[in-house]
């Protein structure tokens, strides 16, 4: 008889030591849940912290380009509304714009021709249906390309490749089909002003087809990151 009371007090006594154990790892779970959730909110802060300043630092760029905090002001009101209308980054506007601007400037145009050759560039990039990443690339090669003094070399090579529409009313603009653009960036004759004359005639072709594109749902979170962006900046 004793023997079966001392079996269910010992299972009793195994049962408390599991639930303490139990009980302990609920514990530590817990508490290393919270430091997680602790540490991801932490990253999350930083990340902020780090894109709202990287705005700050863009603006202060667009200023520097734009000759004046007060020209930059409005410089960076237009290209908030060309990164809206065309679904592009700001970001990316931004990087052309301050790389275009100089050069623009000494082929004697204006800040208002930078800014709507800035839109074209976006706007054909956007028809091209190029995923976010291309559209960087390729509005980043093109201003690099524009400011260095000519289009050629690695840039024409990559554009014509990931942005054939782009090149396509180039090619339009200057009245020679697009296999021949190889051809003339290795004669040095894309110039600067060149292309950017060539684009301008190709204007209403580029507009016609953006008009066509629908709005996208990628596109549009672009669009509402950006404006989280600037509300932390």
């Amino acid at each position: 008889g004793q023997q079966r009371e001392a079996q269910p007090a010992g299972a009793v006594r195994g049962q408390r030591e599991v639930d303490a154990s139990v009980g302990r790892a609920a514990a530590s779970f817990n508490v290393i849940t919270a430091a997680v959730k602790i540490y991801a909110a932490t990253l999350a802060v930083v990340k902020a912290i780090n894109v709202a300043e990287d705005f700050r630092l863009l603006k202060a760029r667009v200023d520097i380009a734009a000759g004046s905090i007060e020209k930059g002001n409005d410089v960076w009101r237009e290209l908030q509304a060309i990164s809206r209308s065309t679904q592009t980054a700001m970001q990316d506007n931004v990087v052309v714009f301050t790389r275009l601007n100089q050069s623009i400037l000494q082929l004697g145009g204006t800040q208002r021709d930078t800014l709507v050759l800035n839109e074209l560039l976006a706007k054909a990039i956007k028809v091209s249906g190029a995923n976010a990443t291309e559209a960087k690339t390729a509005m980043v090669q093109f201003a690099q390309a524009l400011g260095s003094g000519q289009l050629a070399g690695d840039e024409l090579r990559s554009l014509l490749e990931n942005a054939p529409y782009l090149m396509q009313r180039l090619a339009e603009g200057l009245g020679v089909p697009i296999g021949a653009l190889k051809s003339l960036g290795e004669q040095g004759k894309l110039t600067s002003d060149v292309v950017v004359n060539a684009l301008n005639k190709a204007a209403a072709s580029i507009e016609r087809d953006f008009a066509k594109v629908p709005q996208t749902f990628s596109g549009a979170m672009t669009v509402m990151e950006d404006a989280a962006i600037r509300a932390a900046a």
